[in-house]
């Protein structure tokens, strides 16, 4: 078994092909035609109510998919669990956080000012 940290030369790289890529996705996204968007703006809006339910629960998740279940520091194997695994998992519970304490809560809230 491998040592953590990684000693792979992907780690070198790999934080500035995934700024890239964010920074594609982003200059994708202003520059679609505005309509063209409804669907990807509906799924991001509600990954955006998801956030910091995804924020507090993947901690837990991570820790129990890799040191009960997997325990693996080969990259393909580790995002093949993260992207078939961990994320649908955390996206449940995550709705299931929203939805019975977040949202309650935000629903009492009172608006700060006139409009």
């Amino acid at each position: 078994m491998k040592s953590f940290p990684s000693g792979e030369p992907i780690w070198i790289y790999f934080p500035t092909v995934e700024a890239l890529c964010y920074a594609l996705l982003f200059i994708g996204y202003v520059t679609f035609p505005k309509n063209g968007l409804k669907y990807y703006d509906l799924i991001m809006g509600k990954l955006g109510e998801l956030s910091y339910s995804m924020y507090w629960i993947h901690f837990g998740v991570c820790y129990v998919v890799y040191y009960k279940i997997v325990q693996t520091t080969d990259f393909k194997t580790a995002l093949f669990y993260v992207t078939v695994i961990v994320t649908p998992i955390i996206l449940f519970f995550s709705a299931i956080s929203y939805n019975f304490i977040e949202k309650p809560f935000l629903e009492r809230r009172v608006k700060y000012h006139l409009e």
